[in-house]
């Protein structure tokens, strides 16, 4: 019994890190992409 719940909050405390990790990359990349509009908008 022990080991399975284990392993269910293992993978929950992955999903979960994995998730704010992915947002923060996807907040990254938003952000690059708004300077590179930006950036595109002056250029042209």
């Amino acid at each position: 019994m022990f080991i399975p719940n284990h392993l269910w909050t293992h993978n929950m405390f992955v999903k979960r890190y994995t998730r704010i990790h992915n947002v923060r990359i996807t907040h990254t990349l938003v952000l690059k992409g708004s300077y590179g509009h930006i950036g595109a908008t002056l250029l042209f």
